[in-house]
């Protein structure tokens, strides 16, 4: 029978291969642009902090912890609303 810790081993080094898979694709796709492509980047973030906050042991992490992943979370999504805003607002005729 699997044990939980197991499980969150497995897990976690799933994430961290998709992560690692993300972060290659964004990388060929600055290598082979002139532009950064930001919003993949900050996708590619929130994935990782996703799966920190997934794999996060609660009873070893104190608030200073989940505070600062809140708000990374926080900021990343803001980010990437008003850029997603800002493409679609400078598509508009």
């Amino acid at each position: 029978m699997i044990n939980i810790s197991t499980l969150f081993e497995v897990f976690n080094l799933i994430s961290i291969i998709a992560v690692r898979y993300e972060l290659i694709k964004a990388l060929l796709l600055i290598i082979s642009s002139n532009k950064v492509p930001t919003i993949q980047i900050i996708e590619i973030l929130i994935i990782a902090i996703s799966t920190k906050i997934i794999t996060l042991d609660i009873q070893q992490a104190n608030s200073n912890i989940i505070m600062s992943l809140a708000l990374m979370i926080a900021a990343l999504g803001l980010a990437y609303f008003l850029l997603k805003y800002c493409k679609k607002s400078q598509n508009k005729p």
